[in-house]
């Protein structure tokens, strides 16, 4: 699997399950379009900081950690912009609102934050096995 796809498999994952959790696990009347706009937002905000991902040291968790974030502002975006656009059909709210009302997730919500970090912890590790000669 090259680095490329597997970061854009782990954000998508990450993205589905935070998104589900912020649903309190609840999906029904429509709500499994979240979710499912979440793994697509994800894995195409996972293709840019792929080479974050497995440097050694100290410096690569912060690396990761920043690639993290930026896939899933990117993510939170373009799953904000599709949603918005496909229920009132004005994307720009969406581009504007679903990252904040994501960090405002992470940040109040241990789980949240517990379920958006273990598929990208597991993909740093990953990266870094997979560099060792």
């Amino acid at each position: 699997m090259t680095p490329l796809f597997a970061s854009a498999l782990a954000h998508a994952l990450s993205a589905f399950a935070t998104a589900f959790a912020m649903t309190g696990g609840q999906v029904a009347d429509g709500e499994l379009l979240l979710p499912l706009f979440a793994a697509l937002g994800g894995y195409l905000g996972g293709l840019v900081p792929a080479r974050l991902y497995g440097q050694p040291g100290g410096g690569g968790w912060a690396l990761a950690f920043c690639g993290a974030l930026v896939a899933t502002g990117i993510g939170a975006a373009v799953t904000g912009g599709i949603l918005v656009q496909v229920m009132m059909g004005n994307p720009l709210a969406g581009l504007i609102w679903a990252p904040v009302i994501v960090a405002m997730n992470l940040v109040m919500e241990p789980l949240v934050t517990l379920v958006w970090l273990a598929p990208l912890i597991a993909l740093h590790l990953a990266m870094r096995r997979r560099a060792i000669p």
